[in-house]
């Protein structure tokens, strides 16, 4: 991910490869306005939904055009204790991101992310794709700040 950080917001401006050229062929999705993630201050009850077209992009080296949706969501703060660091005042962020290509079936997936001041992300987890449940209980992926 591509972001720009303000007073106001943490926003994504698009998706791109890390390598130039990557064996699964180049990534890079401009979208056509920055995408509010975070916005401050965060805090429980916030709610918002965005949405960011990409046009004459490249997703693993193929033609790629359509729009994608956000809905973000605080939802609850509390502690968080991993094995290595206890986290208090702990912020609970829900995404959705639906997936609409110019050409082909629609995708979604959804996270759950808890955000800490000064660390940002200890963990992140995400569903399957299609997943319909917020409180999913199976994750594909689950990133967690430890050693």
């Amino acid at each position: 991910g591509i972001y720009k950080h303000t007073d106001a917001e943490l926003s994504l401006l698009g998706i791109a490869s890390v390598e130039e050229k990557p064996k699964k062929g180049q990534t890079l999705l401009v979208y056509d306005a920055p995408i509010p993630l975070y916005k401050f201050p965060i805090e429980p009850g916030k709610s918002w939904t965005e949405s960011g077209s990409v046009q004459n992009g490249m997703a693993y080296g193929l033609p790629y055009a359509g729009k994608d949706t956000y809905e973000v969501e605080v939802d609850a703060t509390g502690t968080m204790e991993l094995f290595d660091y206890e986290f208090t005042q702990v912020h609970h962020v829900r995404l959705h991101v639906i997936q609409e290509p110019a050409v082909g079936a629609s995708s979604s997936t959804r996270q759950s992310q808890f955000l800490f001041e000064c660390f940002g992300e200890v963990v992140r987890a995400t569903s399957a794709p299609g997943e319909k449940d917020d409180d999913f209980t199976t994750a594909a992926e689950v990133r967690r700040l430890g050693q």
